[in-house]
C-alpha cells in the first residue's frame, strides 16, 4: 500500500501503476478518500479529480486532495458478475425485495415473478433498441457490466432512494435513470391515478391545455449537482407516465444508450438528443419490427402535446435555440420533451442516415472537451444540414401530415 503525500505524486504513481504498458488493460485498485474505500478502476483523470468506475458500474469522482492511499487488487478489472450483482442487491435492499437476473439485467421487484416480468421487459426493449441501430449501420459496444433496475412496490420507498441517490423527487417523477449510478429506479403504481399521463384530462380541461406545473417541475427528475470545478453537470433522466411499461422502456433506452457508447456517462449531451431517442422508443411500434407504416411507429402523447405546443407556445424559428440550449426542458419540460420527440422522430424517418452520423459524432466526443452553444450547433450542421431553417420547416410538415 502507497501514502500519497501530493497530487502530482498521486497522479505519477497511481497512472503509471494503472497505464504501465498502454495496450494493457486497466487494473482493479482499492483507493481510500476522504475515509471511504472505494474498488474499481480509473476512467478518466484530471489534474485535481479523476473518476472511478466500481465492478457493479457505479461512477465515484474523486479529489486526489482527499484521497489518502490505494493500492492494486487485481492486474485486471472484471465487472461483477450477475450473480454476484443479485446477492449484493439483496443484501442492499433487504426484505421485501426478490432479484431476478437475465443475460444484460439484474432487476429487484417485490416479488420473484414480477422481477423476472420486469427483467423481461428491459430485454425486449434492449434487444429493439440494438437492431433498430444495427441495420443502420451505427456499431453500439456491449454493456461493460450487467444493468441493474429497482422496481419499488410502493411511491413512499421510491421517493426515499431517489432522495439518497440525490435525484429531486416528487408527486409527479415515475422513474429515473442516473448515468453516475448506471441504475434504473422507479415504483408500482399504489392507485390507478397515482401517476397521470399527459393525456388525462383534469377537471374542466383538456389536459394537454395548460402545462401542469407538477408535471412541468417533476417529469424530468433532472437534477445537477454541484461539484465544485468539475467540468460536467451529471444529470438524472426521468419521467412520468400512467403506465409502468412505459416508464420502464422509457428508462431502460436511457439506460441502453448510455451503456453502449451511444451517449457517453462522462461528458454533456444536449438534453433533446437524450430525452428524444427516448421518448421516439416509448411508442410501441418502433420497436416492433414487424409495424408497417410511419402512423404505427408514433407517439400519441407526444404528438398530440407538440401539436398544442406548435399552434399556441412555440415560437417561429426557434429551433436553432432548442439545438444550442436546454432551456425548454428547464423552463417547460413538456414542451420541451414534445420537441425532442417531433425533431428526433423528424430525423429517425426522413433523415435515419443524417442522424445515425449525428449520433456517432455525440458519442465520439471527448468528456473533456467544452461543448459550447456553437459547438452543439455545428455538429448539427456539419451531420445533419447547415440550413437549420429548412429543417425546421420540414419538421412541422411533418407533424402535420401525421394528423
Amino acid at each position: 500500500m502507497v501514502r500519497l503525500m501530493q497530487g502530482p505524486l498521486f497522479f505519477a504513481v497511481l497512472f503509471g501503476l494503472v497505464t504501465a504498458a498502454s495496450a494493457a488493460p486497466p487494473a482493479l485498485i482499492e483507493v481510500e478518500s476522504n475515509r471511504k474505500k472505494y474498488e474499481g478502476k480509473v476512467i478518466l483523470n484530471l489534474e485535481e479529480q479523476f473518476w472511478l468506475m466500481q465492478t457493479d458500474g457505479r461512477i465515484h469522482e474523486l479529489r486526489v486532495s482527499q484521497t489518502q492511499r490505494f493500492r492494486q487488487i487485481a492486474p485486471k478489472f472484471s465487472p461483477a458478475s450477475p450473480s454476484h450483482l443479485a446477492g449484493a442487491l439483496t443484501k442492499e435492499l433487504g426484505k421485501g425485495f426478490q432479484v431476478a437476473t437475465s443475460r444484460n439485467y439484474v432487476v429487484a421487484a417485490a416479488s420473484g415473478e414480477k422481477a423476472r416480468q420486469y427483467s423481461n421487459v428491459l430485454e425486449d426493449s434492449y434487444r429493439a433498441f440494438r437492431q433498430y441501430f444495427s441495420v443502420r449501420g451505427l456499431k453500439l459496444s456491449d454493456p461493460e457490466v450487467p444493468m441493474i433496475a429497482i422496481v419499488f412496490p410502493t411511491q413512499g420507498q421510491f421517493t426515499t432512494y431517489a432522495q439518497q441517490d440525490r435525484v429531486a423527487s416528487g408527486q409527479g417523477l415515475a422513474g429515473y435513470y442516473s448515468p453516475m449510478s448506471n441504475r434504473v429506479a422507479l415504483f408500482e403504481s399504489e392507485q390507478k391515478t397515482a401517476l397521470r399521463s399527459p393525456l388525462e384530462t383534469l377537471p374542466g380541461a383538456p389536459r394537454w391545455n395548460q402545462p401542469d406545473p407538477l408535471l412541468t417541475r417533476f417529469e424530468a427528475g433532472f437534477a445537477e449537482e454541484s461539484r465544485g470545478d468539475s467540468p460536467f453537470a451529471f444529470a438524472n433522466f426521468g419521467k412520468v407516465s400512467g403506465d409502468l411499461k412505459d416508464t420502464l422502456v422509457h428508462e431502460a433506452i436511457h439506460q441502453a444508450a448510455f451503456n453502449t457508447g451511444l451517449h457517453p456517462r462522462l461528458g454533456p449531451t444536449p438534453r433533446w438528443v437524450v430525452e428524444g431517442l427516448a421518448t421516439v422508443f416509448e411508442a410501441p411500434g418502433i420497436r416492433n419490427s414487424s409495424a408497417i407504416g410511419e402512423k404505427a411507429r408514433i407517439n400519441p402523447e407526444r404528438q398530440i402535446w407538440f401539436g398544442n405546443y406548435a399552434q399556441s407556445r412555440r415560437k417561429e424559428k426557434s429551433l436553432e435555440a432548442f439545438l444550442t440550449s436546454d432551456k425548454l426542458f428547464e423552463t417547460n419540460t413538456l414542451d420541451g420533451y414534445a420537441e425532442a420527440w417531433a425533431l428526433s422522430f423528424y430525423l429517425i424517418e426522413k433523415r435515419p442516415r443524417d442522424y445515425a452520423k449525428f449520433l456517432a459524432r455525440m458519442s465520439a466526443r471527448s468528456p473533456l472537451a467544452a461543448f459550447t452553444a456553437k459547438e452543439r450547433l455545428e455538429d448539427f450542421r456539419e451531420t445533419i444540414s447547415k440550413d437549420i431553417l429548412l429543417i425546421e420547416s420540414e419538421m412541422l410538415r411533418h407533424q402535420k401530415s401525421l394528423k
